[in-house]
């Protein structure tokens, strides 16, 4: 027969192995140590900031046509006309057609053309429209003035000879010293240089129109095939001869020398 004392003893026993254990201690389930916690939301912190990296970056490209903002965001209607544009692709207009869209008909678009490459400007209406500062740009292909600066009588986009401005002007002192072959390997040089300036100030002027944020690309002049034949070729204008550079002697800073 048990006694009192080790009936006492065994009821404690079967009472504490009943005794579930404290929370965390089971080994199915460990605790997150608070380092574990920190981690987590160092990590969903960085998340979000990328996020919003990434979506002002999209935004900026969608606004401003650059990713970093860095440009006056266009209208909304610049905007939806650009949208018009991606979904309809580009348009084609000969001179003529092109003509309708100089700003006088307010329900059009103002387009302008460089080097054949139509540009909306409608967001710019107050400069390119009816009494703004650049109207005679409106309407036209004027590569021509966009390189000269002739805006009176160079609205054309005939770039022929334009490069003469770019060319030194001939003075026979510099050729003393100099054979024939020389002189007309010099002349061949110099104009290859020129041309290539001018190709510099046309693709200068197509890259701002082109690249603004708030004007845009929307085709092409078409129609021209035999120009050349039905346009007659045309001097350099007075503003153009003065801007000719002067001629220096080899080695001279800014001359020849290296060439």
């Amino acid at each position: 027969m048990a006694t009192p004392d080790a009936s006492s003893s065994a009821l404690r026993q079967r009472t504490t192995a009943k005794e579930e254990p404290a929370q965390g201690d089971s080994p199915s389930q460990p605790a997150i140590s608070t380092e574990d916690r920190i981690n987590v939301s160092l990590l969903d912190i960085l998340r979000m900031v990328l996020g919003g990296l990434l979506l002002s970056t999209l935004l900026s490209y969608f606004i401003t046509n650059t990713f970093f903002w860095s440009h006056t965001p266009p209208t909304v209607t610049s905007q939806i006309a650009r949208l018009r544009r991606y979904i309809r692709g580009p348009i084609y207009l000969t001179d003529a057609e092109l003509a309708r869209y100089d700003g006088t008909d307010p329900i059009l678009p103002v387009y302008l053309a460089i080097n054949a490459s139509i540009y909306d400007v409608s967001a710019g209406r107050t400069f390119y429209g009816p009494g703004g500062s650049y109207h005679f740009f409106a309407g036209k292909d004027a590569t021509r003035a966009f390189v000269t600066g002739c805006f009176d009588q160079d609205l054309t986009y005939d770039l022929r000879g334009v490069e003469e401005m770019f060319l030194p002007v001939d003075s026979p002192e510099y050729d003393v010293g100099m054979t024939k072959g020389e002189i007309k390997k010099r002349r061949e040089r110099e104009r290859r240089e020129a041309k290539k300036q001018v190709r510099g100030a046309v693709e200068h002027w197509e890259g701002f129109f082109g690249r603004s944020g708030k004007y845009f690309f929307v085709g092409r002049v078409m129609g021209r095939e035999g120009w050349e034949g039905r346009v007659e070729r045309r001097g350099l204008c007075e503003k153009a001869k003065e801007l000719r550079p002067k001629r220096k002697r080899e080695g001279e800073e800014g001359g020849e020398e290296g060439k």
